[in-house]
């Protein structure tokens, strides 16, 4: 009996769109584990959906797969299907070896066809995510298992501790190589036989690598993540001399402690001190804090600190984020002062509402902050923002904040201040996003945001301690 459900009739474009919502992220491939991919599951409806997704390509080029010693690697002819109906689309991959350390394992893993389909397409391979615990494990890039990765663009290594510190990597070419997130992989060493020339985004562990000897490598490096335990001493000969890039134009600090409980360092302010970048655009360091619940890692931050990184980059640097970082309103608002380019800002209040949370612990949006990003006197802080984010846990006062938002939305409207420069050029703000975690916030007093929501700001206030509340 024929369908006769009106979804029977909606163009093959349609449901391509539609296939594309449902098959997010990689298939995982595994013949043990979880549910068969959604591809495959939409594939066995019925022929015609079979077909529409069997004409596009981009349905199967991301892959899961993993090779342990217990057996649980992906079937062969689930791999072949994938490299098959993919065509010469370039693959995104995902492979983690789990052998123990068992020669004869590997061998038994690099013999497998499926192992062997998937290597056979290394000419396709466009991002490949590798994880492993051994040398050996890295033979997957190596020849003769593979001859050359033209088509690599990404390259993510994780894990891989039982490797010595500077082992020869003996990768094949990869002439494309221009991302390396090698923050999770710890033998990363300037000796490393990585085309470093070629690369423009990296990532690095400050507590694992050499920092300012690698960025000297990477004379095109673009963008630099840099992941960092402030309680953490870093011995690193090249940390007492100064390294200047100027290319990059992105750095963003991740901060996180395994241990909370231990000393403070002046780790950050020395790594900040080794930096040099007069073409930064973005800056952002962020401490990845845990929920309020645990006890917390506080990353102090002060002018002082940033004072030579920024002046380098006073006249670039367009986007600043600082979220969880303890550092005093005052000190921040000197920090914009030497930023008239910024024109755009995201600024988060440390945790304080834990009874693990330290005492001493600042938070930058007072009232006094609100109130001096106003328009209202030359020199204006900030001239060219345009876009602002807060997210705002200690003191807060609704007419404040939405006399400064009016300022920067409606110029010289809300004006009562008889020296006001009229003169003075500043930047429309057009996107405001807020969150206010605390108790007892009066929404009236914020109704003017909803008038400026209907003029034109792209504008979200939400409210809330623990559940949020859609205000805007």
């Amino acid at each position: 009996m024929r369908c006769t459900a009106p979804i029977r009739w909606l163009p093959n474009e349609i449901f391509t769109l539609i296939f594309e919502l449902v098959c997010v992220g990689p298939a995982n491939l595994q013949k043990i584990q979880g549910d068969a991919p959604p591809v495959l599951q939409l594939s066995a409806v019925c022929s015609h959906w079979r077909s529409v997704l069997q004409s596009a390509p981009s349905f199967w080029t991301d892959m899961d797969v993993w090779f342990d010693a217990e057996g649980n690697i992906p079937r062969f002819e689930t791999v072949q299907l994938f490299l098959d109906q993919s065509k010469e689309k370039l693959l995104t991959l995902s492979i983690r070896f789990d052998h123990g350390g068992d020669a004869i394992q590997l061998q038994k893993i690099l013999g497998h066809p499926a192992f062997l389909a998937i290597a056979s397409q290394a000419h396709r391979w466009e991002f490949l995510e590798l994880t492993g615990q051994w040398p050996e494990d890295l033979c997957i890039l190596r020849a003769p298992v593979i001859s050359s990765c033209p088509e690599l663009e990404t390259l993510q290594l994780f894990e891989f501790d039982e490797c010595n510190d500077g082992f020869f990597l003996g990768f094949v070419s990869m002439p494309k190589l221009t991302h390396l997130p090698g923050e999770y992989f710890h033998p990363l060493h300037p000796t490393q036989d990585i085309p470093w020339h070629q690369l423009t985004r990296v990532g690095l562990d400050a507590m694992m690598h050499d920092v300012p000897r690698l960025v000297e490598l990477c004379g095109n490096l673009l963008e630099l993540d840099i992941h960092l335990d402030p309680h953490w001493e870093i011995d690193i000969p090249h940390l007492h001399t100064s390294t200047a890039h100027q290319n990059l134009e992105c750095l963003c600090i991740m901060l996180g402690s395994l241990n909370p409980d231990d000393p403070e360092t002046d780790t950050l302010e020395q790594l900040l001190a080794t930096l040099s970048f007069p073409s930064l655009t973005e800056l952002e360091i962020i401490n990845d804090d845990e929920p309020p619940d645990q006890k917390q890692t506080v990353v102090r931050c002060s002018f002082g600190m940033l004072d030579n990184l920024i002046n380098e980059c006073s006249s670039t640097l367009e986007e600043l984020t600082l979220h969880n970082i303890s550092i005093s309103d005052s000190d921040l608002i000197a920090l914009l002062r030497n930023l008239p380019s910024l024109t755009s800002i995201s600024i988060q209040d440390p945790h304080i509402a834990s009874a693990s949370t330290p005492v001493n612990v600042i938070c930058p949006l007072s009232t006094a902050f609100i109130e001096s990003l106003r328009v209202k006197t030359n020199p204006v802080l900030l001239p060219n923002l345009e876009r602002i984010s807060l997210l705002i846990r200690k003191e807060f006062d609704e007419k404040t904040l939405v006399r400064m938002i009016n300022s920067r939305w409606s110029l010289h409207e809300d004006s009562d201040d008889e020296d006001e420069d009229e003169d003075v050029e500043i930047n429309f703000l057009y996107f405001a996003a807020v969150r206010i975690q605390l108790p007892g916030v009066d929404l009236e007093k914020l109704g003017p945001l909803k008038a400026m929501k209907e003029e034109g700001l792209e504008i979200s206030v939400k409210t809330g301690m623990v559940d949020v509340v859609d205000f805007i």
